[in-house]
């Protein structure tokens, strides 16, 4: 009801998941806890205005524990003991620690709209599991380097022999990592949302094959001030190829052997994380790290601490310092490093940014403060040190 049929058909929207969910409901065999799980997900569609991945992690996060724990029986939802069973049962069901936590935020909106609902009217439960459970925000730091990167790549397209292909798959990877572009922002990417000129300035908007994660995901992004020498002639290429012939314009950038079926994003995912496990030993690198990995270089570019910038990136000097002038624009810029940074990422605010994205603070600090001058007087570090002056002149 949530999936559109395949990738290839585009995307979903909210009122068709809506649609889509209401004619579920509707079918005879429904047990009621089956009917409370989809009435709780058209009410919060339509509350909220979430989106169709939204809705989906929703099912798999919410939904599936509770289909899981039930057990194919009817359960009682008007007994406070058997609910509240069924709660503490369904947080063991996910192994990661940040799906429980997410759990527990989903099951108090759950019973919460339950218990108001005139159609089940849930008792309230006198101890709710989720009352006294503090949530952590939780981010896998996993920061990578070109060499890192390339190298993964590499074995990437070690079984794909067409070049164009490869050059594909390379480039969605590379664009990740140079510009911090989200997984679904490369594979809805088309061809006539890059300007064909020098700077390849890349137009992130909503299209026919997805939407952005949220309004300040609409962007611009010049290409030719974040990739390489090597890594802009293999665009121009993948470019010239692509703007050949008209019928490739309105298609996905990235689609699989020119068919204008985009590269299925869990495909391009698991090539990587499978690719990083090979090469590192750590099961734990996903494709987001890449998002992770270039804001946190950027960050060091931005503070011009381009020696640290320089270790991941393998870019020269000359091209990070022209980065962070492009970033910043002229002197007069008001919005301020961290604001420049977010807006650059698609964030709204730069909370989510600094709090989930900059894995480099202790160590662009430890840099900076490697580089000043500072002079102490003796009543000064008596005070640091908590001792009398006459010692230390003594």
């Amino acid at each position: 009801a949530i999936t559109p049929p395949s990738f290839e058909n585009g995307k979903i929207t909210t009122n068709q998941a809506i649609v889509g969910l209401r004619l579920l409901r509707e079918r005879d065999n429904l047990s009621a806890h089956l009917r409370l799980a989809i009435d709780w997900l058209i009410e919060v569609a339509v509350r909220k205005d979430n989106s169709p991945a939204t809705l989906q992690r929703y099912c798999s996060n919410l939904v599936l524990p509770l289909i899981y724990e039930t057990n194919g029986e009817v359960p009682d939802l008007q007994d406070e003991v058997y609910l509240q069973e069924l709660y503490t049962n369904m947080q063991t069901f996910h192994t990661s620690q940040g799906e429980t936590d997410y759990l527990m935020g989903r099951l108090a909106d759950f019973h919460s709209f339950a218990m108001k609902d005139r159609r089940y009217r849930l008792p309230e439960l006198e101890t709710l599991p989720w009352h006294n459970r503090q949530r952590h925000t939780r981010v896998r730091t996993r920061i990578l380097s070109i060499e890192q990167v390339r190298k993964a790549t590499d074995l990437m397209l070690q079984n794909e022999p067409n070049m164009i292909e490869r050059r594909k798959i390379a480039l969605y990877v590379t664009l990740a990592f140079r510009t911090g572009m989200r997984l679904g922002e490369l594979a809805k990417l088309r061809v006539c949302e890059v300007e064909k000129s020098d700077d390849f300035v890349v137009t992130i908007r909503n299209n026919p094959y997805g939407d952005n994660k949220s309004k300040a995901g609409h962007r611009r992004i010049h290409l030719s001030a974040f990739l390489d020498g090597d890594e802009l002639k293999e665009f121009r290429l993948l470019m010239n190829h692509k703007t050949a012939s008209k019928k490739h314009l309105l298609k996905p950038l990235f689609d699989k052997n020119d068919t204008g079926i985009p590269y299925k994003p869990s495909v391009i995912s698991k090539m990587l994380s499978t690719a990083m496990k090979a090469l590192t030993g750590d099961d734990d690198i996903v494709f987001h790290n890449l998002r992770h990995s270039c804001f946190s270089y950027l960050h060091a570019t931005l503070e011009e601490v381009y020696e640290v910038s320089q270790v991941f990136t393998g870019l020269s000097i000359e091209q990070l310092r022209s980065i962070r002038a492009h970033l910043m624009g002229h002197a007069s810029n008001r919005m301020g490093l961290y604001y420049t940074l977010a807006a650059f990422a698609g964030h709204a605010d730069p909370r989510e940014t600094m709090t989930s994205y900059l894995h480099l603070t202790d160590l662009i600090l430890f840099q900076k403060l490697q580089k000043q001058s500072l002079i102490v007087g003796c009543d000064k570090l008596a005070q640091i040190a908590g001792v009398q002056g006459k010692r230390l002149n003594g």
